[in-house]
């Protein structure tokens, strides 16, 4: 037997199996959702720090303002990645190369602003 007689086993599966309509509508609308309460509480903190002035003085403040921020845009870009991902079969490779760049980035940023928050609490006790 031959591989040209099994003709149906030479079928190459493009792509995951998708999930159902109900199914994708229901895991985008809960992601979309949180993410959306998610940047409303981070948009409180910003507004709560823009309308103090004492709060521009602290580098404390400064420094978690500048993490709210970064995770502010860490968080939409990769909903977004996510929403794309179910909306769009094909996307433009440089639309989705920049909302990738943008999350790695804010992802290595955290770290790095955690340990200079870290290291002005030492100097601070110091």
């Amino acid at each position: 037997m031959n591989s040209s007689s099994l003709g149906f086993l030479n079928v190459s599966i493009v792509g995951r199996n998708r999930d159902s309509f109900g199914t994708a509508v229901a895991k985008n609308v809960i992601v979309v959702a949180l993410g959306l309460i998610i940047n409303y509480i981070n948009g409180t903190l910003i507004h709560t720090f823009r309308k103090h002035q004492i709060f521009y003085i602290n580098p404390r403040y400064i420094l978690f303002t500048h993490l709210v921020v970064n995770d502010m845009i860490q968080l939409t870009s990769t909903i977004s990645l996510f929403v794309f991902s179910y909306v769009f079969y094909k996307i433009n490779v440089s639309l989705c190369c920049f909302i990738i760049l943008c999350s790695v980035f804010t992802t290595l940023n955290t770290p790095i602003n955690l340990a200079v928050m870290a290291v002005e609490c030492f100097i601070a006790i110091c």
